[in-house]
């Protein structure tokens, strides 16, 4: 039942990190470990948070482990990004994922899929990483920081 509701959207998703092969690899293997750990959620909003949050971990870990290979784009990944989405932006984030994602630790990188590629607020962000507001703002700061360094080095 939660798979037929938060599969689809946790594929679109994943897929906006990595590749849509390695993305519906990876959504199997947080709906299986969901269902292997008899795991149960008090709404389905909790449910989708950690649906959401393992994708995510999970995606990173596989481009940190696989490199870039699995960061291709592909037609499934424009066609998932919403419409509200500044497509250019979408890119330029994406370009910067690329190069920042062997520099991000776990919670750094977390927070800048979350903020910079799917656009959530702050407060979602500390919703669905289950961390306070405040430590979100402070990663947020680390990740800009991390950002403008890498800026700097590129008008270098």
């Amino acid at each position: 039942m939660l798979y037929a509701k938060l599969g689809g959207p946790a594929l679109a998703k994943t897929i906006n990190l990595v590749s849509r092969s390695v993305a519906e690899e990876i959504v199997q293997d947080v709906f299986t470990k969901m269902w292997q750990t008899k795991m149960v959620f008090p709404d389905l909003k909790r449910a989708y948070a950690w649906v959401y949050k393992c994708c995510t971990n999970s995606a990173i870990d596989s481009i940190r482990n696989h490199g870039n290979s699995h960061l291709e784009l592909d037609e499934a990944r424009s066609e998932s990004i919403p419409e509200s989405i500044d497509l250019e932006v979408n890119a330029h984030a994406h370009e910067l994922w690329k190069k920042m994602v062997h520099s991000f630790d776990a919670d750094e990188a977390a927070v800048f899929v979350y903020r910079n590629l799917e656009g959530l607020t702050q407060d979602e962000v500390a919703e669905v990483m289950q961390i306070s507001r405040r430590t979100v703002n402070r990663l947020q700061e680390k990740v800009d920081e991390k950002l403008e360094k890498l800026r700097r080095q590129q008008n270098v």
